[in-house]
């Protein structure tokens, strides 16, 4: 086997692929996880907390590392598009609380979601506590603390406030929601040590020094107001629920791509990015919010161009391609997207919809209908977002997804949709958009860039299927006539906001100008049909018009990051990529939605962060792999192993002092090709087989 030689953020590789490719990918994957965990040496109240999930549960732990002051559920709701927190479990102790500590210790691990606190205060009074939220069993979450000290102190537990409490037994306590809740749910928590309950219902312990106090929770929704039980079969006790919990984080690290970059602090984020994501997103009951089990910004709503889905589209690239699947099919609702059509078109044009058009939410209630917001619901780009989500995921991953032929109702509808939004021009013979509000949402404008490159960007991938499914032949030619003749705005040197634009709107901060963003991504199919130099000069003055990201979205800035490195601009991709650490909260335990935002832990830049070093690795679009396609001219010594690619092809390459040492193709664990050079190879189909050729043949 070569060998991969580590030393801070250098980097040296063999010249020669390694013998078990899966070995070394595991063996840099395990040491990046362990460099970059979360670790500190003072506790601050303020601060955010760092977050614990399993996609299903989780929440901020509180800086005593003692349990939740909040936690939250993906299937706990007040009402139809507000979720609902709940209280702890959270243990405190009185006869400690005020005490200024000697020594604090937290560590949170990226390899398997526990988090370790240790803490000691004069008379070596004190404790350590482990806590975890189960990936092995969701609807556990496990809390195991060991006092420390010379007396035995009385400690406090707060739990779920609870319409009706049972007490089965001294070591077993459950709880329900009220029967008129809008999410019925119960729990339970089981200890190894007595538990002690008052007559105003608080919790107490009685704890000796040295002697463990093991607190399993669980929370499930239900449809009838029963008590908690514990999943049957299930074995309790804290060593047991951690090892499974640990082997369940191995399954999915090992299914994921592995980078080793250069520049340390862009992959401490990474890596973290990472592990946010896989805590926060991928449930198959609801989509994703917004700082997803941490602030209840928006009442976490779920948007379909925020976490609902850039994590959908992070999952693809990375190669999770099941809890991809889960938030596809929370997104593909029909019903509601024929009647966010009718509603959106009425809107906008006072019409009716085709019968069969489809659209997708903005932000999205539990049914898939949209949650009314004004102006920022006629955000229409994200329905040509939404479709990439889709596309992107059955090019992917054939053999798990979609087949086309299920696809094409959805991206059928998707066409039907913008082809009557469309509106001819007799005048100057383009096909032209009602006034809507741009992805830079203080924009209401006619026709505006974003929404016509995802307009057109539909109606093309619409009229592939059709043809290649031979059906619509009538239908599909007037989405490609459509599509053919729909306006770009744009003068002799950049590309324009929306029809009319005299290119004169100041950008930068919050709102900023960024429409532009789908001049590259998610239509990567349409970079060919642009003319370039137009683009890279609308990027490129883009850029300055928003101050260099000044006040910026993070995701935003990923995007366009994004955006540049699919036309090849590595270097630039980088520094807008630093803009993220403007958005590191205080104390590095997370990133919050731009600087000085305080909805910490905010999902979507995570979930985007994680595909601009994936783009910088590889590209795949269009039945090509491109790989090392825009490295950072900085970055002279990159590896990456099993990245994702068309057609389930993995991809795996190391450079070398800026000269790429070898590159490896492999599907379905099977070797298709090696090679030393850059260049773009095509997949090409025989029946179930694949083969890879040089573009250039």
């Amino acid at each position: 086997m070569s060998t991969l030689v580590l030393t801070g953020s250098s980097l040296a590789q063999s010249s020669t692929p390694p013998a078990d490719p899966e070995a070394e990918a595991r063996g840099v994957q395990l040491e990046r996880l362990q460099r970059h965990s979360f670790t500190s040496t003072h506790a601050d109240a303020a601060a955010p907390g760092v977050l614990l999930g399993n996609a299903h549960l989780g929440g901020c732990l509180a800086a005593s590392g003692l349990g939740f002051p909040t936690l939250w559920s993906d299937a706990l709701w007040r009402n139809t598009d507000q979720r609902l927190p709940l209280t702890g479990p959270l243990l405190t102790c009185d006869a400690l609380t005020g005490l200024t500590p000697v020594s604090y210790h937290q560590e949170l691990s990226l390899t398997d979601g526990l988090a370790k606190t240790s803490v000691r205060f004069p008379q070596d009074a004190g404790y350590d506590a482990e806590v975890f939220c189960s990936m092995a069993e969701p609807s556990l979450l496990a809390i195991r603390l060991t006092p420390r000290g010379e007396s035995a102190r009385l400690w406090h537990l707060q739990l779920p406030a609870a319409t009706r409490l049972n007490q089965a037994s001294p070591n077993e306590l459950s709880g329900s929601s009220a029967p008129d809740a809008f999410t019925l749910f119960y729990w339970s928590l089981q200890s190894n040590l007595p538990l002690t309950r008052s007559a105003d219902n608080p919790v107490t312990l009685q704890l000796t020094p040295g002697q463990p106090l093991c607190l399993t929770f669980f929370l499930h929704p239900i449809n009838s107001d029963k008590f908690a039980e514990a999943p049957a079969g299930t074995d309790s006790s804290f060593d047991a629920l951690l090892t499974a919990h640990r082997a369940a984080w191995e399954k999915l690290w090992r299914q994921c791509a592995v980078l080793a970059m250069p520049d340390a602090d862009i992959e401490r984020l990474w890596y973290r990015s990472l592990y946010w994501t896989l805590s926060t997103c991928g449930s198959k009951r609801y989509l994703p919010g917004e700082s997803m089990f941490a602030v209840p910004c928006w009442d976490m709503h779920p948007f379909t161009y925020g976490a609902a889905g850039w994590a959908l589209q992070a999952f693809t690239a990375v190669g999770l391609p099941d809890q991809a699947r889960a938030i596809l099919d929370c997104q593909f609702k029909p019903e509601a997207l024929h009647d966010n059509a009718q509603v959106y078109t009425n809107i906008l044009t006072k019409d009716n919809a085709a019968p069969d058009a489809m659209a997708f939410a903005h932000e999205v209630k539990t049914d898939g209908r949209n949650i009314p917001c004004g102006q920022y619901e006629l955000q229409r780009h994200l329905d040509g977002f939404a479709a990439a989500l889709f596309e992107r995921h059955q090019r992917f991953y054939p053999d798990k997804s979609l087949s086309p032929a299920q696809l094409y109702p959805l991206m059928r509808g998707l066409a039907q949709f913008w082809s009557g939004l469309a509106r001819l021009d007799p005048q100057s013979g383009n096909y032209l958009l009602p006034k809507m509000t741009s992805l830079t949402e203080d924009l209401v404008a006619p026709h505006p860039i974003d929404a016509a490159l995802a307009a057109k960007w539909c109606l093309l991938i619409a009229r592939r299927d059709a043809l290649a499914l031979g059906c619509d032949a009538q239908l599909s030619e007037h989405w490609n006539d459509v599509a053919s003749h729909l306006l770009l705005p744009q003068n002799d040197q950049r590309y324009l906001e929306y029809a009319g634009d005299l290119d004169q709107r100041s950008g930068g901060g919050y709102q900023g100008v960024r429409g532009f963003v789908y001049l590259g991504w998610p239509t990567m199919e349409l970079i060919p049909t642009l003319d370039r130099a137009k683009a890279l000069r609308t990027l490129e003055h883009t850029w300055e018009r928003n101050r260099h990201g000044e006040g910026m979205i993070g995701f935003v800035a990923n995007w366009f990051a994004l955006a540049d490195l699919h036309y090849g601009r590595g270097d630039h991709a980088l520094e807008i990529l630093k803009h993220n650490f403007r958005c590191e909260d205080a104390w590095q335990q997370g990133v919050s939605e731009f600087p000085g935002s305080k909805n910490f832990h905010f999902t979507t830049n995570y979930t985007s962060y994680l595909l601009v070093p994936l783009a910088m690795a590889l590209q795949s679009a269009d039945s090509l792999l491109t790989p090392f396609p825009a490295v950072p001219s900085a970055w002279k010594n990159f590896a990456f192993y099993q990245v994702p690619g068309e057609s389930g092809i993995r991809v795996s390459g190391a450079m070398r002092d800026g000269t790429i040492q070898w590159l490896s193709y492999t599907h379905n664990g099977k070797l298709l090709h090696q090679s030393t050079h850059r260049e773009p190879l095509r997949i090409e189909h025989h029946g179930d087989a694949l083969s890879l050729t040089p573009l250039t043949n």
